[in-house]
């Protein structure tokens, strides 16, 4: 099954056994630029296609959390640079791929 919906379409379909694997592929293919950058970054696979059984949009949620107080626009970059489209606010992303969203968020470290 693919990722992404046309614009201005909703779509619900059948859980995906893939979702998981794919959002893992994405996770380390971004954790390998951020690291590459020295940008600390934590990935979380959120929405719906993170809850195994349930149906969804086909669509991977990707929470993007980075240290609190860092300035966010070596993180728009480097997003920008991996595919993804910023939408105009420092935690909206896009991707060109596979229409995978991001959203980034600042978030303490322990």
């Amino acid at each position: 099954m693919s990722l992404g919906l046309e614009s201005g379409t909703v779509r619900v379909v059948p859980y995906d056994s893939t979702w998981p694997s794919l959002f893992a592929a994405e996770a380390e293919r971004l954790q390998h630029d951020f690291a590459s950058a020295r940008l600390p970054i934590v990935l979380e696979h959120t929405g719906s296609t993170a809850v195994p059984g349930l149906a969804a949009k086909p669509i991977l949620d990707i929470l993007a959390g980075y240290p609190k107080g860092a300035a966010v626009a070596p993180y728009i970059g480097l997003l920008t640079a991996a595919g993804y489209q910023h939408r105009g606010d420092s935690a909206s992303f896009r991707a060109s791929i596979g229409s995978v969203f991001d959203r980034a968020c600042q978030m303490s470290f322990t």
